[in-house]
């Protein structure tokens, strides 16, 4: 089933012992910005757990860490950017006392373009192998026209007039290198920058929108939509806060918008979040409103199937309608399953909502068919829940008979939403049935897991990281990440 919460940036897990048989965890978030006298520039955030790092005695008597990190930047192949440096903490008396995280924030000159980005980190105080991490990363900041940076999600913002690698335009941005807000959180700061509104908006202010959409439904929650006018300058800056207290648990995007006089919109630009402080609401409050007599529903009449019915549409539901769908549905009327289901793909297309639903029903049974299961029906199964989630893929690769690793198939999409080249690695433990559960996907909100090739490989044969600090360089596994790399190439 589909996870409704899930750590949005990717977690590093090193396993294995060391000096104090700890594991290092961090978490890594990044950001295109523009230069107008340099160009491009990706930002790199990596916070490390501060109590997961080993410390030792420097030459100062103070207990302090240090992280190595290396990081290369790939373009069809060949090295664009390199570097490796240390990371360290702050000193501390006491190791028992760790309650921070030590951050480091890189700015990278990159030309637009589709690049492999793979970090190495290591604690230097610690036995375990480095760990190597994979994926694509695409830059594409516009010049002909009026375009967005990507959006950082900041932790805090102090005005400065002195420039550091946290400086932007006048101010000091700590990031909050994270994608999920839990129940103590209830503040959402953000930082973005608009291009080139000078150069195409001639002598008149133009309207900045940020707000926050429902994920899965793309609709707006007006609760928190903000509208403000600029007056056009070769870089706009949009730096706010959203209080979330009250907004409920479930997916969202928060999304910054640019739109001229005439609300032609001139740029836009979202990034995807996780809202988890335990409040939901019951989609069915208002269940009843509304005349349904004469639409598709109407001839919707067994109980036993319709119910079956809206349990189908787990995948593509929002918290809130999972909700309804887990507690709800049980005790529901007919009349009441009718309005919801009606209701639910009147929200999606508001034009033709019978066209949407029989459509959706059809990919239910080609799942169903395909992916079943002897315990779960096909849209209970990772693999249908992500077919009806995201449609079928582009590019399937099948691996059964594999030396050393379990049954695994490689989902290739050219394109989800606005996410481009994404990919999910779905395998069987169970060699038996056809249960194909989801291992890793570089798709956001996805399980993000960077070492499935170690799960993968865990069905005959035990994997020693000192004996093989980079598997990619080993023919052990080769063939995997081989088809997991040989998607990289798609369709433009």
């Amino acid at each position: 089933m589909k996870r409704i919460f899930y750590l949005l940036t990717i977690i590093f897990l090193v396993t294995g012992s060391n000096l104090q048989a700890k594991k290092l965890r961090a978490r890594l978030s990044y950001a295109s910005f523009y230069a107008p006298s340099t160009g491009p520039y990706l930002e790199t955030y990596l916070s490390v757990i501060g109590n997961s790092v080993v410390y030792v005695k420097n030459s100062n008597g103070k207990f302090q860490g240090s992280i190595q990190v290396n990081t290369v930047f790939k373009k069809d192949g060949e090295i664009k950017y390199a570097d490796k440096y240390n990371l360290l903490s702050q000193e501390i008396e006491d190791t028992n006392l760790v309650d921070f995280n030590f951050l480091d924030q890189q700015r990278i000159p990159l030309p637009n373009g589709e690049y492999t980005f793979e970090l190495t980190i290591a604690d230097k105080n610690a036995t375990d192998a480095p760990f190597n991490n994979s994926q694509p990363i695409s830059i594409n900041i516009q010049n002909d026209k009026v375009d967005i940076s990507g959006i950082e999600m900041v932790e805090s913002i102090k005005p400065t007039d002195k420039n550091n690698r946290l400086t932007k335009n006048g101010f000091d941005l700590i990031p909050y290198v994270n994608n999920y807000f839990g129940p103590e959180e209830n503040s959402l700061k953000f930082y973005a920058e608009i291009y080139n509104a000078s150069r195409f908006i001639q002598n008149d202010l133009f309207l900045v929108t940020y707000y926050i959409e429902d994920y899965e439904t793309k609709l707006t929650q007006e609760k928190y939509k903000v509208f403000s006018k600029q007056a056009p300058k070769e870089v706009n800056v949009v730096m706010s806060q959203l209080n979330i207290q009250s907004l409920p648990s479930g997916n969202y995007n928060l999304v910054v918008e640019a739109r001229n006089n005439k609300n032609d919109l001139l740029a836009y630009k979202e990034i995807f979040f996780q809202r988890n402080n335990g409040i939901k609401v019951d989609p069915s409050g208002n269940m009843m409103d509304g005349d349904i007599s004469g639409t598709f529903v109407a001839a919707l009449t067994d109980s036993v199937k319709l119910r079956e019915c809206i349990y189908s549409f787990r995948p593509t539901s929002t918290a809130n309608e999972n909700y309804y769908e887990e507690f709800e549905l049980k005790k529901a009327s007919l009349s009441s399953m009718q309005h919801y289901v009606y209701r639910f793909w009147k929200t999606r297309n508001p034009q033709d909502p019978e066209g949407a639903f029989r459509k959706y029903m059809e990919q239910v049974a080609e799942v169903e068919a395909a992916y079943k299961t002897p315990i779960n029906k096909g849209y209970e199964t990772d693999r249908g829940r992500v077919y009806l989630q995201y449609g079928p893929p582009n590019e399937i690769i099948k691996e059964v008979r594999e030396p050393n690793t379990y049954p695994y198939e490689i989902w290739h999409y050219y394109k989800i939403k606005t996410s481009t080249n994404r990919k999910f690695i779905f395998y069987n433990r169970d060699l038996a049935s056809n249960d194909y559960k989801l291992l890793h996907s570089d798709m956001p909100g996805e399980n993000n897991e960077p070492s499935w090739e170690e799960i993968l490989h865990h069905h005959n044969a035990k994997i020693n990281k000192e004996d093989y600090p980079d598997r990619r360089n080993n023919s052990f596994g080769e063939k995997s990440q081989d088809s997991y790399g040989n998607t990289n190439d798609f369709p433009r």
